[in-house]
């Protein structure tokens, strides 16, 4: 059975609609806890993502459907923590 969703890295192309996902789903989950919790600019957001995936400092992988267009994405970043004994 062959997948009509495929999945690859992200580049700096691809910020836009990746931010508009996140602008997304952050949206359902202010409606979901009926708060304003998060603070989004989808414009501000965009440059953000653009910056970290430049430096290679944020890693996304993107899922998209047959026609190209991501409908997902998932987000990779190094994170210290002195618990973890350092990077992980």
């Amino acid at each position: 059975m062959a997948s009509d969703i495929t999945f690859r890295q992200a580049g700096v192309a691809d910020a836009p609609a990746v931010a508009a996902l996140v602008g997304n789903l952050l949206a359902e989950i202010m409606t979901t806890v009926g708060s304003q919790v998060f603070h989004f600019d989808l414009h501000d957001t965009t440059r953000r993502l653009e910056d970290f995936v430049a430096r290679g400092t944020y890693v996304v992988f993107v899922a998209c459907d047959t026609t190209g267009g991501i409908v997902a994405s998932i987000t990779l970043s190094e994170s210290h923590a002195l618990y973890a004994e350092g990077a992980f």
